[in-house]
């Protein structure tokens, strides 16, 4: 099946290239992107027809609105199925291959979808901004009451869209939500599929949008108009009955959040009046239709929207152009200047040379920022925080510099074997756009010297695994990622003050594959003490966060209790545990399934002073290492 992307632009700079870069590195590429161009009056023209793939057609006339570029580029499309993507959004990497698998002849086919909200200088991905589906309600109800797929979760039969007569340029907002209700009146089907994903940009702060107008006078008049279109064509054809609460729903929402122009909100009423009846029977019918839903029968793609997880991403980038390096590389430093240039060194001598290498200094008082300054290289570059903000934000300010379409990062007192890029690259070169990481065995060097190799085990789809372990050993110093993923997922997040890695590699195995070379390829050091993961008051905090970060994913796929017991192993065993906190995760452990068999132990271990736990915790410690038994995370003698 042939599928044609039609993007309308107006004055989108900022995120047009992300956008088409979107479209293109799809595991089922579109047979065309069509950029219609509306009059823009920034640099989105020229972004446009900078794209070098002879799959993107540009077009640029003055049409007024979204919908009539639309429709224009929807005249041009040759394709079997048609996708309308705004120009500030963004598709996952499978969106369109699980859109044509679930599409049929005359229907339209849909795919979960996430929103992605602006926050403290970064982009994050959050659950979708609509309300639930309920169980007994058709398509069109559901739409009527709040619940919606923006485009860019929607792929269209070209039957089923010329069929409804295409956009409607006249509806000035809500235009989506129109085309989309006339489909369902002409009895479309709405097919869906659990994979893929779309991203819908919602808007800055301050920044008006067409959405964004919603409750201005010509917003609320403009969505009083689409509902009283299906109201009348509904009543025309003798259906009104079945759907009335639903449309006195969407019409006393509308009367409820247009205070500021009351003569609206009076027609909002009435309207609401002929079609539902009284007030009262319109709050009771409501109410009732709550008491009915029931959230475990939404579905599953529903479901999985609400449980998205959060994280910062990074500005928009341009399409690699033949100038920019293959791999970037970042180095996050603060006061490591006795370790740092061996890390350098590591990098400087891959067999790989298409790389830059970002040094961040995260604002440290001794040499290092002297010992970068004097490295004779090209591929060297020093960027400087101007105050200390951590390892996320340091990663962070290497990826909105970074140039290259892959990245890989290296901490300051760890080392690579000179085959690590280009033996990881020939990885991304051999499979498909959907995968996003790839890490490799790895070599861990203890303070006495010791060394123990680490074999990766998890490769394919390991969300699942990632929800009880970071199945990526090695912190920050292991992994590549296509820097695609950060664009659909997001950067480091800020808010940890350890682990932030782990947070950033389940994310992009939310979407993505992940992949390993066998091979040992990085070298591990645990001498420096001062390493924040070797801190346990921050690490046992970071894992809180992140559990209630992930909480629900990690219900559904049962690894919250042992994810927990983790925690409350390193509370309890530890010398510097927190007891109290340790025992509050054991019940809450607990919580999440009180009929595990693993949870009894705990429960009166937890209660046992801290010699007696350290005694069970040498002994134990002693029996395992007699026997040789490694022991599994949520257990009492787990290793970390």
């Amino acid at each position: 099946m042939r599928v044609s992307v039609i993007i309308p632009c107006h004055d989108a700079e900022a995120f047009l290239a992300q956008t088409i870069a979107s479209a293109l590195e799809q595991t089922a590429p579109p047979h065309e992107i069509i950029v219609v161009d509306d009059a823009s009056t920034d640099d989105s023209l020229r972004i446009a027809r900078a794209t070098e793939d002879e799959r993107v057609v540009v077009l640029a006339e003055r049409f007024g609105n979204a919908p009539a570029a639309r429709n224009r580029g929807a005249e041009l499309a040759t394709g079997d199925a048609l996708m309308f993507l705004d120009a500030d959004d963004l598709l996952g990497p499978s969106a369109l291959e699980a859109l044509v698998d679930a599409l049929a002849p005359d229907t339209i086919a849909r795919c979960p979808w996430y929103r992605l909200e602006h926050h403290h200088g970064q982009w994050l991905t959050a659950p979708p901004s609509c309300a639930a589906r309920r169980a007994d309600q058709d398509d069109l109800q559901a739409w009527l009451t709040g619940w919606y797929h923006p485009p860019c979760a929607i792929l269209w039969s070209r039957a089923a869209f010329e069929g409804v007569g295409g956009w409607d340029p006249a509806v000035a907002v809500n235009n989506d939500g129109d085309i989309m209700m006339r489909a369902f009146l002409d009895g479309v089907p709405l097919l869906a599929t659990d994979r893929g994903a779309g991203f819908y940009r919602r808007a800055k702060a301050g920044v008006t949008t067409i959405s964004g107008r919603r409750w201005s006078r010509e917003g609320l008049a403009s969505r009083l108009g689409v509902v009283l279109g299906v109201a009348e064509r509904l009543e025309r054809e003798g259906r009104l009955d079945g759907y009335r609460a639903a449309l006195a729903e969407a019409l006393d929402a509308l009367a409820d959040g247009g205070a500021e122009h009351a003569e609206l909100v009076a027609d909002c009423r009435r309207a609401a009046r002929r079609y539902g009846g009284p007030r009262p029977t319109r709050i009771a019918r409501r109410l009732a239709g709550r008491v009915r839903y029931v959230s475990s029968e939404r579905s599953g793609d529903d479901a999985s929207a609400s449980r998205a997880t959060a994280g910062g991403a990074s500005t928009a980038k341009a399409p690699r152009g033949p100038a920019t390096p293959r791999v970037t590389v970042v180095i996050p430093t603060y006061n490591r200047a006795a370790t740092l240039p061996d890390a350098i060194a590591s990098v400087l001598a891959q067999s790989l040379p298409d790389f830059e290498l970002l040094i961040v200094d995260d604002a440290s008082t001794d040499a290092s920022p002297q010992i970068v300054s004097e490295l004779d290289d090209p591929r060297v570059r020093l960027l400087r925080q101007p105050r200390n903000g951590g390892a996320a934000a340091a990663r962070n300010r290497g990826l909105d510099e970074a140039r290259g379409e892959l990245v890989a990062f290296l901490d300051s007192d760890d080392e690579w074997l000179p085959e690590k890029l280009e033996r990881q690259v020939a990885l991304f070169d051999r499979e498909g756009v959907d995968l996003g990481l790839v890490y490799s065995g790895i070599e861990l060097v203890d303070p006495d010297g010791a060394r123990e190799l680490v074999e990766p085990r998890h490769r394919g789809d390991v969300y699942g695994a990632m929800l009880l372990e970071n199945v990526v050993y090695g912190g920050g110093s292991n992994a590549m990622i296509r820097r695609a993923a950060i664009d659909r997922v997001g950067g480091f997040d800020e808010a940890f003050p350890a682990i932030e890695d782990y947070d950033l590699w389940l994310r992009i195995a939310r979407y993505y594959r992940v992949d390993f070379v066998p091979e040992v390829l990085a070298r591990y050091r645990t001498v420096d003490t001062t390493r924040v993961s070797k801190d346990l008051a921050k690490n046992l905090a970071a894992r809180q966060r992140f559990f209630e970060k992930h909480r629900a994913d990690m219900l559904a796929a049962k690894t919250a209790q042992a994810f927990l017991l983790e925690g409350a192993r390193r509370h309890l065993r530890e010398d510097d545990g927190d007891a109290r906190a340790g025992r509050r995760l054991v019940l809450a452990a607990f919580a999440a399934d009180p009929t595990a068999p693993r949870i009894v132990p705990w429960l009166p271990y937890m209660l046992l002073p801290h010699r007696g736990r350290r005694l069970l915790r040498d002994i134990e410690r002693d029996v395992r290492r007699w026997i040789g038994a490694p022991a599994a995370p949520g257990t009492l003698g787990a290793a970390r």
